[in-house]
């Protein structure tokens, strides 16, 4: 349990590193978002094999009911990246803040949903996922 944990951790900084940074430092507003979801589809591919994300993998393998510390650090890491979208919808956008919330819990669903998804469908399928989730956006 300790060797997967620290397993977590260390994938988190790496997107953290790879990724997250990026959204962040960026001054492009919602267009930075849809780059984060391209890059992400980047970052958890192989060989255009993609592997989704580690932490939706454990999620989706162990369910919520496993140990504590996975999902506490599981649903830590989903918070910063839904506030990092939500900051970039407040900073970027017009919306009332009941909007701009239900937008970033949108893009965090729909991120979740692409790191599943990126496991069946082709690259075709995955970039029309993205193109229309942001007309909605």
């Amino acid at each position: 349990k300790g060797v997967f944990l620290e397993s977590i951790k260390c994938y988190k900084e790496k997107v953290k590193k790879e990724l997250l940074n990026t959204l962040i430092n960026s001054q492009n507003g919602v267009d930075s978002i849809k780059k984060y979801f391209y890059d992400f589809l980047e970052f958890s591919s192989d060989e255009n094999n993609y592997k989704g994300c580690l932490l939706t993998n454990t999620i989706n393998e162990l369910g919520t009911e496993t140990e504590e510390k996975f999902v506490t650090e599981i649903i830590q890491f989903s918070t910063v990246i839904r506030n990092s979208f939500a900051k970039i919808l407040t900073d970027y956008t017009n919306n009332d803040n009941e909007t701009t919330n239900r937008q970033a819990n949108y893009l965090i669903v729909s991120l979740q949903g692409l790191s599943v998804a990126s496991k069946l469908l082709d690259k075709k399928q995955l970039d029309d996922f993205i193109e229309l989730t942001f007309k909605n956006v």
